[in-house]
C-alpha cells in the first residue's frame, strides 16, 4: 500500500489535478494534503485535524512536475521543522513529506478505511465489523511485505462473512441493474421509454 500511495502521491497527474504543482512556502496549497487523508489513507473521520492539513501541505510544498515526471522544488519548500499528528517532523526537504506518507500508510485509521472499502467492493455494503478488524489485523501485519494487497485480499476472500449465504450475489448487478448502469454511464439521454426492451 505505501508503494501504491507513493506512486499516487507523485503522479504528475495527481500533482496538477490537486494544485500540488502551486503548493508552495509563500502560500501552501491544502488540496492534496487532505485529499490524501480523506480519500486515501484515514477516511474523512479518521486520523487528522486542520493542523494536520495545514501542517502536511507545508511538508508538500515543492512537490512538483518537469518534464512530465515528479519533481522536488527545494527553492520552493517551507523549510524547518513539521508537527505532525502529534509528531516533531525534522526538517528534510522532500523526506519530510515521505515520513508523512509513511505514518499515514501505517495508521491503524488507514488500516481500517481500506479495509472497509475493499470489503464493501467484495463482500457487502455494509461490512461486519469482526471481518473488518482481521482484515485491518492483516493490512497491519504485513505491511512491509511485498504482498501485503493480497494478504488483504486472501483475509477477505477466505473469510466466512464472504461464503456467507446472506452475501451471496449481493455484489453482482442484476440485468436491470447492469441495463440502468449502462445507460447511466453512457450519459445517454432520452425519456428511457425503451429501457425495459433490453435482452441482457
Amino acid at each position: 500500500f505505501r508503494t501504491l500511495l507513493d506512486i499516487s502521491a507523485k503522479s504528475p497527474a495527481m500533482l496538477i489535478y490537486l494544485d500540488s504543482i502551486l503548493n508552495v512556502r509563500s502560500d501552501a496549497n491544502e488540496n492534496y494534503a487532505r485529499e490524501v487523508m480523506e480519500l486515501s489513507t484515514c477516511g474523512v473521520d479518521g486520523c487528522y485535524t486542520q493542523d494536520d492539513v495545514e501542517s502536511l501541505a507545508e511538508m508538500l510544498t515543492g512537490w512538483q512536475v518537469r518534464n512530465d515526471a515528479f519533481f522536488f522544488n527545494a527553492s520552493a519548500h517551507t523549510l524547518g521543522s513539521k508537527i505532525f499528528q502529534g509528531v516533531t517532523i525534522p526538517e528534510g526537504g522532500v523526506e519530510q513529506g515521505n515520513t508523512a506518507l509513511d505514518m499515514l500508510a501505517n495508521h491503524s485509521a488507514t488500516a481500517n478505511y481500506i479495509c472497509f472499502k475493499l470489503i464493501q467492493v467484495f463482500v457487502s455494503d455494509t461490512p461486519d465489523a469482526g471481518l473488518i478488524a482481521r482484515c485491518a489485523n492483516t493490512f497491519q501485519a504485513a505491511a512491509n511485505d511485498n504482498d501485503q494487497i493480497a494478504q488483504v485480499l486472501r483475509t477477505i476472500l477466505t473469510s466466512p462473512e464472504f461464503n456467507n449465504s446472506a452475501n451471496f450475489n449481493g455484489k453482482i448487478k442484476s440485468p436491470v441493474e447492469f441495463a440502468v448502469s449502462m445507460v447511466r454511464s453512457l450519459n445517454a439521454q432520452g425519456n428511457y421509454e425503451n429501457l425495459s426492451l433490453i435482452h441482457i
